[in-house]
């Protein structure tokens, strides 16, 4: 987890987009059932403060109730049950786009 913070850090802390990636994030680890805890919080307080719904206003007001609908279903999902944590495979991603699985 460390890692992909790390990793992608420049992406979180853009003023812009950094809600959206963090909420990206959270949404993915609940639907895998491995959400950690901060970046359930960080994402819950990403939604709450309005998340990119001020862009959405900006550029594409038709589509504001839309994509309220859609935070508000990301909220729902962080807040519920969690899955039960699935096994992931691993994979190295090759040239021609073939994934080679690596067993644990």
């Amino acid at each position: 987890m460390l890692t992909t913070l790390a990793k992608f850090h420049s992406y979180f802390d853009d003023p812009e987009r950094g809600a959206i990636c963090i909420i990206a994030l959270a949404v993915t680890q609940s639907k895998i059932g491995r959400l950690d805890p901060g970046i359930r919080a960080r994402a819950l307080a990403a939604i709450d403060n309005g998340a990119d719904l001020a862009a959405w206003e900006r550029d594409n007001p038709k589509l504001l109730p839309k994509r309220r609908a859609v935070l508000e279903k990301a909220r729902s999902q962080l807040l519920g049950s969690q899955p039960a944590r699935k096994q992931q495979s691993r994979c190295i991603q090759k040239a021609i786009g073939a994934c080679v699985r690596l067993g644990r």
